[in-house]
């Protein structure tokens, strides 16, 4: 976006002068502006998916009604949307002992869990908002998982033996479910924010669907390092470790895996190589 767009967007919207912005865009889906002005600092968000705008602050304020501690959503148009600005730093960047994780995790927990009472109709990611565009979980979850398990068995990413698993343990699964919930679906580190080394918000809606809270729960699991992390996290959320979270955090690693090898190649190398690991990780607790 023009700096003058950017101008021209805080004056009209947030009646005030721009001092100065800046980039702090990590992703490929939408640009991220830090507007500091008179009035104090703002997030502007510039989705490449005009629609998304809407969408992602209409999931924030349907998470603030149900006290979760996100972004309050200042404006939000077709094109762009702006929130207040959660001051901190992410998981990733922040300076933070075992302890200090101990008590984040379990509060990210607590947050998901206000977050996940949000409902929602179909499944997937969403045509419209507050509708999915898969008819069942199943199909989602589906296609999740054996697209990436395509792509592993012909280009030869695990060994035969690993894959003959995957199949076996898809199998295995009842992903029969009719209530489905609003998740972030990109529930990380990155996203986190936390200030003087505690909890402040959980950002960034870009990626919101439609599912079984579980498949997140297992989604951010398997983040977790060290590994005995998950259980402050699951004590957070007030759910019991199970072979149900298991699988979705394997179905998480799975796609994840698949992206950074076909989707979106580059350096990325490290991430291939965790979720790699990730996979093997919950197929043998899965055995």
């Amino acid at each position: 976006m023009k700096p003058s767009e950017i101008q021209r967007i805080a004056k009209k919207e947030l009646r005030t002068e721009l001092i100065s912005y800046i980039d702090k865009s990590k992703g490929a889906d939408h640009k991220v502006y830090i507007l500091n002005t008179k009035k104090g600092k703002f997030v502007l968000r510039v989705p490449k998916n005009p629609w998304k705008a809407e969408l992602q602050s209409w999931a924030m304020r349907e998470w603030k009604k149900k006290g979760a501690k996100v972004p309050k959503q200042i404006v939000a148009r077709k094109t762009y949307c702006i929130e207040e600005c959660i001051e901190g730093q992410d998981m990733i960047d922040a300076k933070l002992s075992f302890q200090d994780k101990k008590k984040i995790v379990h509060n990210i927990g607590e947050e998901l869990k206000k977050m996940h009472r949000v409902k929602t109709k179909g499944y997937g990611f969403f045509k419209r908002i507050g509708v999915g565009g898969s008819k069942t979980w199943k199909e989602f979850v589906h296609r999740n998982f054996f697209v990436p398990l395509e792509y592993f068995e012909k280009n030869k990413k695990f060994s035969k033996t690993v894959i003959q698993d995957l199949k076996q343990t898809f199998k295995k699964q009842n992903l029969e479910f009719d209530d489905p919930r609003l998740l972030h679906f990109d529930v990380s580190y990155a996203n986190v924010m936390v200030k003087n080394r505690k909890f402040a918000a959980i950002i960034d809606a870009g990626d919101v669907t439609s599912g079984d809270p579980l498949f997140e729960v297992g989604g951010f699991h398997r983040f977790l390092r060290p590994r005995r992390l998950a259980r402050f996290f699951l004590e957070g959320y007030g759910v019991e470790d199970s072979k149900s979270l298991h699988f979705y955090a394997l179905t998480n690693a799975m796609w994840w895996c698949y992206y950074f090898n076909a989707i979106k190649p580059g350096n990325h190398q490290w991430i291939v190589d965790m979720e790699r690991r990730n996979v093997i990780h919950y197929l043998k607790k899965l055995k």
